[in-house]
């Protein structure tokens, strides 16, 4: 029997398929690797209340964290006073970056209120008086050019045009307030040009397809009494009143 042993002890490893240093049947080495960080998703946060002074006053905290439950770091953080927003408040997003920031006395904005892009860019700005009442306003494309007017407010209502523009810096709409109430919207956007040139293009065509009619009587003799030349084809310039025009009106422009 125990000049079987040898047998054994030569076949075991091929009969664990749990082995290391097995791949196939034919025993090629393989380096079994694992991780050692596991990654996962950021898909959830962890919420934090912190007392300050006493129970009236605390802070709020709220946290990125992975599947496995580890904070990763802040969302928001904001303080509260008697039940209501008071002081700092800052919000991140999933990418650690800084979005949000806003000052609050007892619920009311006061100071500044600013967010950014993901790519650190000045989204929104808003002054605010130390009543809450809003003063100026900025905004901006993630690229850094203006998206609006500078907005300004007379005693937190806002009044006058405040124009638009696309992330190249052309107008695309404007609009018109009166104490906060909007009153009238102007568009620029390209289609509606197109469309109106096309009125425009068609206005004048049906304009020089009429005087070319009226004109082709007049020398096809079908107008027999000068006087029934229409007015708007008689040139007087020269005292005149049979010799008709061969300008349209300005129309040609359009042409």
């Amino acid at each position: 029997m125990k000049k079987y042993y040898w047998l054994i002890a030569l076949c075991m490893p091929l009969l664990l398929p749990s082995c290391s240093m097995y791949d196939t049947l034919f025993g090629e080495f393989v380096i079994q690797k694992t991780p050692d960080t596991l990654v996962l998703a950021i898909e959830q946060e962890r919420t934090e209340l912190q007392y300050l002074e006493n129970d009236s006053i605390y802070r709020i905290s709220r946290y990125w964290v992975d599947g496995l439950g580890t904070r990763l770091y802040k969302s928001l953080e904001e303080h509260y006073k008697r039940g209501r927003r008071h002081g700092t408040m800052r919000m991140w997003s999933k990418e650690g970056n800084l979005i949000h920031e806003s000052y609050w006395d007892e619920g009311v904005k006061v100071d500044s209120f600013r967010t950014w892009f993901d790519n650190g860019q000045l989204k929104q700005y808003i002054l605010y008086s130390q009543v809450g009442n809003p003063i100026q306003e900025c905004n901006f494309h993630a690229n850094g050019r203006r998206r609006t007017d500078t907005l300004l407010y007379r005693e937190g209502k806002l009044t006058g045009e405040v124009n638009h523009f696309d992330s190249l810096g052309k107008r695309t709409e404007t609009y018109l307030y009166r104490n906060d109430t909007l009153l009238n919207v102007q568009i620029f956007k390209s289609i509606y040009e197109s469309m109106d040139n096309r009125a425009r293009l068609l206005a004048a065509q049906k304009v020089r397809d009429s005087l070319d009619k009226v004109s082709g009587k007049f020398k096809a003799n079908e107008l027999a009494n000068p006087d029934e030349v229409p007015e708007y084809m008689r040139d007087t310039s020269k005292g005149g009143n049979t010799k008709t025009k061969t300008k349209y009106f300005g129309l040609d422009e359009v042409w």
